[in-house]
This record gives C-alpha cells, sequence and structure tokens, in this order.
C-alpha cells in the first residue's frame, strides 16, 4: 500500500547512490547524469525539506534592489549592515579578495544572505523574485541563488514552461512533474551551491507566476510522482519536453541508463497535433559550420578531419535517432548520442532528432522533422491537447508516465 502523507520526509538516500558519469561520445568525452529514480533524504522538518535553491544569474555584474525592509547577514546569519528601508545596490566579484562579493562597492563575504522582511520584494536587473537571495563568488563571477519554498518557485516554473492559453488540467500535470523533478535534484542530484537553475539546464523558472499557475500549484499541493520500484516506492526525474510529435522517446536516449516503467517510452500521443512544430521543415547546415559547432564543444572532433558524413546508428522503433556517427572521409569516425549532437549544433534549428539525415555535396539536410525537444516523459502540447479534451491532470500523468502513482510527499 503507498504511503498517503509524509512519504518523502521518511525515505534516506543510500550510501551508494553517488552522481554518476557515462560516455555520450565513443571513446571520449563524458558528460553528468543521474540515476533513474531514487528515494530521497530524511528531513525531519518539512519547511526545510520544502525549501529549493534557484541559481537565477551567473554573472559579473548585476542590479539588485529590495523594495522594503531587508537584512544582509553572513552565511552564519551574523549581520554585516544594519537593517535598511530599502535598498539599490550593484553586485560583483570581489577581484582583490576572491571570497568576497562587492555590494555598491562595500565588500561582503562570498555566501552573504540578502533577506527581505517581505516575500516578493527583491528585484534582479528589474525582474522580480520571492524569497531570501545568497550571493556567492565563484571564479570572478557571481552566482546569485535565490532560496524560497518550492511551492512559491512553482508559479513561476509554470509561466515559463507552458504558454498562458494551455488547460488548466495540463498546468496542474506540470505542477506535479516541475515539484518532483525540483525535490528529485535536491535529494538524488544534489549540487554544492544550488539545487536547479532558472534555465533549460533544469527548469524554466521566471520569478513570478500567474493567476493560472498559482492556482495549479494549490490544487496539487505536496503532490509528487514515484514508481514502485524492486526496492520500493521511489521519485523517479519526470523529464518533460514542448511536442513529442506522436510518440514519447524511452530515457536512454538522454542517460546511458535502464529505462524504468514510468519513462520507458513508446507512449502513443494524438493529442499534440496543434503544436507549431508537430512538424517542421528541413535544416541545413555546411559541413565546415556544423564541424565548427562540434569542435567548440568537443575537444575530440580535432582529432579528425572535417565531417563529410554523418549516419544514424540506433534509432527508436518510431524512428528517433538515439546514437548517430560523424565521418571524416578518412577513417576517422566518432559516435556521439543524438541529443548531445542536437544539443551542440542547436536545439532551437535543430528541434528534434526524430528526423532523416540527407547528406549532400555542400553539408547536411534535416528532413521529416517532428517534435519539439528530446520527447522523453509529458509532451507538454499533448498535456495541452489532453486537457482540452476533457482529461484530468492525474489521468494526462498516468498517460505521460505509465506505471507511476501520485503521491503526497508533505
Amino acid at each position: 500500500m503507498r504511503p498517503d502523507h509524509g512519504w518523502l520526509g521518511r525515505l534516506t538516500v543510500p550510501a551508494w547512490l553517488v552522481l554518476l558519469s557515462f560516455p555520450l561520445i565513443a571513446g571520449g568525452c563524458v558528460s553528468g547524469t543521474q540515476p533513474a529514480s531514487a528515494p530521497a533524504t530524511r528531513h525531519a522538518d518539512p519547511m526545510t525539506l520544502r525549501q529549493i535553491r534557484v541559481l537565477v544569474s551567473e554573472t559579473r555584474a548585476a542590479n539588485v534592489t529590495v523594495q522594503g525592509p531587508c537584512r544582509v547577514v553572513d552565511a552564519r546569519g551574523n549581520s554585516l549592515f544594519s537593517d535598511t528601508s530599502a535598498i539599490s545596490i550593484k553586485i560583483t566579484a570581489d577581484s582583490q579578495q576572491p571570497e568576497a562579493v562587492l555590494l555598491s562597492g562595500r565588500s561582503a563575504p562570498s555566501g552573504c544572505r540578502i533577506l527581505p522582511r517581505t516575500s516578493g520584494t527583491i528585484q534582479i536587473d528589474g525582474k522580480g523574485y520571492a524569497g531570501s537571495l545568497t550571493l556567492l563568488n565563484r571564479s570572478g563571477k557571481v552566482l546569485l541563488i535565490s532560496n524560497l519554498d518550492i511551492e512559491e518557485y512553482l508559479p513561476g516554473v509554470l509561466s515559463g514552461e507552458l504558454f498562458p492559453k494551455f488547460h488548466i488540467e495540463a498546468y496542474k500535470a506540470q505542477a506535479v512533474a516541475a515539484r518532483t523533478y525540483a525535490l528529485y535534484q535536491k535529494f538524488a542530484n544534489p549540487k554544492p551551491d544550488y539545487d536547479v537553475t532558472s534555465n533549460t539546464a533544469s527548469q524554466m523558472y521566471v520569478g513570478a507566476g500567474s493567476d493560472k499557475a498559482v492556482e495549479a500549484v494549490r490544487a496539487t499541493f505536496g503532490r509528487v510522482l514515484t514508481w514502485s520500484s524492486p526496492t520500493g516506492e521511489k521519485m523517479f526525474c519526470p523529464f518533460y519536453s514542448s511536442t513529442c510529435g506522436g510518440e514519447t522517446s524511452p530515457v536512454n536516449y538522454l542517460q546511458a541508463v535502464q529505462p524504468i516503467p514510468p519513462l520507458a517510452g513508446g507512449v502513443q500521443c494524438t493529442s499534440c497535433t496543434h503544436a507549431k512544430y508537430y512538424t517542421w521543415e528541413p535544416v541545413h547546415f555546411s559541413r565546415a559550420e556544423l564541424t565548427q559547432k562540434l569542435r567548440a564543444k568537443y575537444p575530440l572532433f580535432t582529432s579528425i578531419g572535417q565531417i563529410q558524413r554523418i549516419e544514424p546508428v540506433e534509432t527508436t522503433p518510431g524512428g528517433r535517432i538515439l546514437w548517430l556517427q560523424l565521418l571524416d572521409g578518412n577513417g576517422g569516425c566518432v559516435k556521439m548520442r543524438a541529443s548531445q549532437f542536437r544539443l551542440t549544433v542547436g536545439p532551437g534549428v535543430l528541434r528534434s532528432t526524430w528526423c532523416h539525415i540527407e547528406n549532400a555535396a555542400d553539408g547536411f539536410t534535416f528532413t521529416g522533422g517532428r517534435g519539439f525537444g528530446h520527447g522523453v516523459g509529458m509532451c507538454q502540447f499533448g498535456a495541452d491537447g489532453l486537457g482540452q479534451a476533457g482529461s484530468s491532470y492525474k489521468a494526462i500523468l498516468a498517460h505521460y508516465y505509465p506505471a507511476s502513482h501520485i503521491t503526497k510527499a508533505y
């Protein structure tokens, strides 16, 4: 029987659960990845459990304004500056002291925090954020990290990930998926400075969310996705993308892991046909352009000549390319995960790897394209289509994550 409440706070991460690295290019570069599913760390205090650290900016300089009373404290909570009714400061890394930041010219230790007396009054370069703000000096750049309750964070994710016109049930489904993703990253894939970023490296976060987003988060308060693993009920990383193009992909499209049932792919989707990029026009790259992009990201490509041919090595049953090989015409060859190839050449241009590759005299043309994104897990346009057709958020999640459960974490 699945627990109905407090589940997340009663499980611990086993000692063997560590961040792993798997090769994305055969014989060459590697990139970090994480296990497909994992239990979470024990936290006696639900409010500590719900705190999330969001990297909202990594910059050499930023303008921060607090519209109301606030304090600036060090990492231990000791006051650095006297309480003030409002502040407007320019934040930069202190070049003279690598463990410090400058607040309008005043030095403060790296790790200091700005604590507003009223939530939602911090603005970074004119954009509002809830919670407090941690400032870290990392190699001459300042990391601005928003610290807030995950339930305050989620409306800004939904507003960043979904179109305003999307159905409310799609918003609710996204709320559960986004909450699970954030908690998974916090506990199963911990980082020393922050838990998630505010861009597509994690999930989009735009600060304050819309009324529809707030409604969806409140309606799904504390609920996460789990599955019945052989060793007990576990959270998993609920990937999602804009448009699957008609069928979802297995998680091993992205990671060198064995797919668990909720991420096994092969889910048929007939509800995303209204998406702009359900199908897309041919995309062309010259040999020189494509080779340059690959060499800039992966030094391994400097050991072979200019790319002359691209050949699929492995595809899903539906036709999405999983692995491909790039050949230089002189015996040089690199095998590469297709998802990383797409991110390298431009995910906004090569919108998916569900396409055909034509090797031409002047370069490479990708034709017959379908979908936008990696296609793993929930299809956002598909969720909207199902919601418009009358499906509840629970039905939407059950459709895209087969054998998953909705569990109350707190």
